[in-house]
């Protein structure tokens, strides 16, 4: 048995493995084995020592360091753009300002908000690890790494290319809907 954990935790760190595990969200069947391979299998964010930058080279992650977040996911919705993103490193606190490497743009964040389902919830601090949503950023989109101070960009997701790309547009001003 410790041989079979070691080595799903070395195929979970290393990305060539992914555990499939049965279960049911309507009965919570399987629930309580799921959060245990993913609290004693998966890749703790405070453990993790590194994180790749655009040019393949080590980052260091320090949880006390200054703060910098990759922005994962960008959704637009009634409220304006929300960006979905991960503190890498340090303390992501309201009214931070950091900057946008990808552009240099400078952003504060006047509200820090967590998600559960659609409800979210205003924080004052995340973590080294944490997943966040800020709405109404003006320079940031998908892919951009900002930080309090450094440079070091993280590596961007590689989407893969869309094999078609459709619009559709009004003929008239009035015939949105």
């Amino acid at each position: 048995p410790e041989e079979i954990a070691a080595g799903l935790h070395h195929g979970l760190i290393t990305h060539t493995i992914a555990p499939v595990i049965c279960g049911s969200a309507a009965t919570l069947a399987g629930i309580d084995y799921l959060l245990h391979v993913i609290s004693s299998s998966f890749v703790n964010p405070i453990d993790k020592e590194t994180e790749l930058d655009i040019d393949n080279n080590p980052v260091n992650i320090e949880e006390n360091g200054p703060a910098s977040i990759f922005v994962f996911k960008t959704v637009a919705d009634s409220f304006g753009k929300m960006s979905f993103f991960k503190v890498m490193n340090g303390t992501m606190k309201r009214d931070d300002v950091l900057k946008n490497l990808s552009n240099g743009q400078v952003e504060k964040f006047s509200h820090i908000y967590t998600i559960k389902g659609k409800k979210q919830t205003e924080v004052d601090e995340l973590v080294c690890g944490d997943i966040g949503v800020i709405v109404k950023l003006a320079a940031t989109s998908t892919n951009d790494t900002l930080r309090v101070s450094g440079t070091a960009a993280y590596k961007q997701i590689a989407f893969p290319e869309p094999f078609l790309a459709m619009g559709i547009s009004p003929k008239a001003k009035g015939d949105e809907d």
